[in-house]
């Protein structure tokens, strides 16, 4: 299968250049997969691939919320059905829960952080609640860290502004 040659490889760093260009192409191997076979994948060995997976979708769905309005705040964010899926077949959701960090931590953004991650932190709170401990407490480490990266953030604007006075 696909997904063995392009996720499973010993040393991932050999296949970078290929991958790099199929991704170019046609975007990531995992999200031009139809989702039935990432399930069988993970299931295979869902201890090893439920993670790996994980770093590679789509997290969020959004949700068209019951408003007139045609603007994004009237969208609700959740928690993809794939990522819904996967974690509930991994035997251990902690290192999941590590691969979807990477959606909660863009590395560039246009405007403010604190509207950047509105949607991240949307969904984090609703996880916050989630019947899984395992799965709150990840949620609630999450949201710490977006609270503390938006201070930062707001600091060093102000101190940016303040220099130009």
């Amino acid at each position: 299968m696909a997904l063995d040659a392009f996720l499973s490889k010993p040393n991932p760093k050999r296949h970078l250049g290929f991958r790099a260009r199929f991704i170019a192409r046609h975007g990531s191997v995992v999200q031009c997969a139809q989702e039935e076979a990432l399930l069988q994948w993970v299931s295979a060995d869902p201890q090893n691939r439920a993670p790996v997976i994980a770093r590679e979708i789509d997290i969020f769905e959004k949700k068209k919320a019951d408003t007139f309005g045609l603007d994004d705040a009237s969208s609700e964010v959740e928690l993809s059905p794939l990522a819904s899926r996967l974690l509930a077949l991994a035997p251990d959701k902690a290192p999941v829960l590590q691969g979807f960090n990477r959606h909660f931590h863009p590395s560039y953004w246009s405007g403010s952080l604190a509207q950047t991650l509105a949607p991240y932190q949307a969904l984090s709170e609703k996880l916050a609640n989630h019947a899984d401990p395992v799965v709150a407490a990840w949620a609630q480490e999450a949201l710490e860290v977006m609270r503390q990266r938006i201070e930062h953030d707001r600091e060093m604007h102000i101190r940016e502004e303040q220099s130009f006075e």
